[in-house]
């Protein structure tokens, strides 16, 4: 996951990248014409790069234009640098929206995520698994909780992520969550007054954490969660799924179904979707 200046980062240096390769293929193009003999009697010192620029025309003017091609393909999947910004200002200032009691000193507390979904993952622990449809965290309020994010199962077949006697069928690594499951519903989904897990063996409270958030007592386990209620709300663009904004907060009673709420979180997901 990265937050807004690793995305622009990331922009600027695929640009950089073209601009490069478009002075390399000039500067090899340019050299076709130029007589080495000639170059050698006005400056020898540009002798030897402009034969080289000769000799390996062929082979790397069309890797230049490949890879000016990859790096416009990887701007796109990456998306503008001011969408990211303003995707990030979104969710902040809705965070001080929806958590009206939350403590400025406890931000990591009271958060938004955005979710987006991927057909392919290669952050999935098993290989085989990397394929089939993940929600990978894109963004999320909070400097100081940017690291270390979930990952979560978002098939094609809501079944294909079902938990089963405590553990996802197929791995045990693989997990639906909150977000799958407002994923999986097309709607928004809302669980609060979650125990809270102590994770000790015979914990009564694990099952049913497990079972309202849709992870496996495994999972609980190792993670270890505080989060007390959450909120999913799934994001369409162009009419198809692109994938959903998840709110968790430790307060059992953070998340709140009430009518007017229920607005908030509905106008976060149009927003989202506007942007997305």
């Amino acid at each position: 996951m990265h937050d807004a200046k690793s995305w622009r980062r990331t922009h600027r240096a695929l640009t950089i990248t073209q601009v490069v390769s478009i002075f390399g293929i000039v500067a090899f193009s340019a050299s076709q014409n130029i007589d080495t003999e000639w170059v050698a009697r006005q400056a020898s010192v540009l002798k030897e790069p402009v034969e080289f620029l000769q000799l390996w025309n062929r082979a790397l003017s069309p890797l230049l234009a490949g890879l000016i091609i990859l790096c416009q393909w990887l701007k796109k999947i990456v998306g503008p640098p001011r969408i990211w910004q303003a995707l990030t200002d979104v969710l902040t200032t809705f965070r001080d929206v929806v958590y009206p009691d939350k403590d400025d000193d406890d931000v990591h507390q009271n958060r938004i995520t955005l979710f987006k979904y991927k057909r392919v993952c290669l952050r999935a622990r098993c290989f085989w698994k990397v394929w089939g449809g993940w929600l990978v965290p894109v963004v999320r309020t909070g400097h100081t909780t940017l690291t270390g994010p979930t990952i979560f199962r978002a098939p094609d077949r809501p079944e294909q992520a079902r938990i089963k006697r405590g553990k996802p069928r197929g791995a045990k690594d693989v997990q639906q969550g909150v977000a799958g499951m407002a994923w999986n519903r097309e709607k928004v989904y809302m669980v609060a007054n979650l125990p809270a897990v102590a994770n000790e063996p015979g914990d009564p409270d694990l099952a049913e954490y497990a079972e309202r958030t849709g992870v496996s007592i495994d999972w609980l386990r190792r993670t270890k969660p505080l989060a007390r209620s959450y909120c999913g709300i799934p994001i369409e663009v162009g009419g198809r799924r692109w994938g959903v904004v998840v709110l968790d907060s430790h307060n059992p009673e953070g998340i709140r179904e009430t009518g007017q709420m229920q607005r908030k979180y509905e106008l976060l997901g149009r927003i989202v979707r506007t942007l997305c």
